[in-house]
């Protein structure tokens, strides 16, 4: 008689047929549910380093989007060279980080800035200002975002305030001073 409320409580099957049919649903969802978790751990999407292989022009003080128009490892596929995006097409939180070397024909005035962005479900931004004497501002960050799988995407833009002829600049075979990388950490927790 102790245990007539837990009786009580649990569920009732006309047969065992229909006990049979319930254990066996629940038991592919465990292992459906298993698969997938293992899945993710052994192969986590990630994008390492989208890269520009040519340095791309600006126009002074307009915020561009960089053209990263080449990847080292795409393990999802997800990259887009045409709109130059990352869209994630798992749900979860993804450590983005970036850097942005941009460049001008002559010194950077002190009072010029140069601003990288990542651009996703939310922004983040660095912003650099020149020293007078230098052509060159290294702008970059990391973050970590949450994307929701099916829409958001991740991309990085910058800009150059003033210049006769701001650039973005590429890299060669062994440096590539900018680039964006991509890692997929989980899902929000149920």
């Amino acid at each position: 008689m102790r245990f007539s409320y837990l009786r009580s409580k649990l569920p009732q099957y006309k047969d065992s047929d229909e006990y049979q049919q319930q254990l066996s649903r629940a038991l592919h969802e465990s292992e459906r549910d298993t698969q997938r978790a293992l899945k993710e751990l052994n192969n986590p999407p990630v994008l390492l380093m989208a890269l520009i292989t040519t340095n791309q022009s600006l126009v002074a003080n307009t915020q561009t989007t960089v053209h990263f128009n080449s990847t080292v490892i795409d393990t999802g596929g997800w990259w887009s060279a045409s709109p130059f995006v990352y869209t994630p097409q798992e749900a979860g939180f993804y450590r983005c980080a970036w850097r942005v070397r941009l460049v001008d024909s002559g010194a950077i005035a002190v009072g010029t800035s140069g601003v990288s962005k990542l651009i996703g479900p939310y922004e983040f931004s660095d912003i650099l200002n020149g020293n007078g004497t230098g052509t060159q501002i290294t702008s970059g960050g990391a973050a970590i975002i949450e994307c929701n799988g099916l829409t958001d995407s991740i991309s990085v833009s910058a800009l150059l305030s003033a210049g006769s002829a701001p650039a973005i600049v590429a890299g060669s075979s062994s440096s590539y001073p900018t680039w964006l990388s991509v890692d997929y950490l989980g899902r929000r927790a149920l």
